[in-house]
């Protein structure tokens, strides 16, 4: 018999939707959210299923906000999974969910020493609401490393007024 740490842990390897249901089924967490999450996301995972880069354009923001808890949930899971395009599609859906809530998620990434998290996490500020992200990437704009400071100059630059 499987624990929930092992489903969970199967999804972080695998990205194994059926493991994180059965995880959040083991865990006592709406099982009926978190699949609505995930059915929001398929884009997402089959494109991590076949190693492409997933096109983030393909999600309904709206239909990722209707079950906020849900994806927030699957959003958590992906980005502290070891796998790189899992964790950095996890950022892109905080992203795109919008939730202030999810700010810590990303402000801890922002202060990684591997260049690529950084990134990541820019990208995903950049998809946000400016009024929740504009003072967090402009604290940025001193940061020593110059991929980063022109990283976040692109992203203040694509966020509405």
């Amino acid at each position: 018999m499987t624990s929930p740490l092992d489903e969970l842990q199967r999804f972080q390897q695998d990205a194994d939707v059926d493991a994180l249901l059965a995880h959040a089924a083991a865990a006592g967490q709406d099982v009926e959210e978190i699949r609505a999450a995930i059915a929001s996301l398929e884009p997402i995972f089959t494109a991590l299923a076949y190693g492409e880069h997933p096109n983030f354009a393909l999600l309904d923001r709206t239909a990722l906000q209707s079950h906020a808890s849900g994806t927030a949930h699957v959003a958590r899971a992906m980005v502290e999974s070891d796998r790189a395009d899992l964790k950095s599609a996890g950022f892109q859906v905080i992203g795109l969910l919008d939730d202030p809530r999810l700010m810590g998620v990303l402000v801890k990434a922002l202060h990684s020493q591997v260049t690529w998290l950084r990134l990541s996490a820019i990208e995903a500020l950049g998809r946000m609401s400016a009024v929740y992200s504009r003072s967090v990437l402009k604290a940025m704009l001193q940061h020593e490393d110059l991929v980063t400071r022109r990283a976040v100059t692109e992203a203040l630059a694509g966020l509405s007024t």
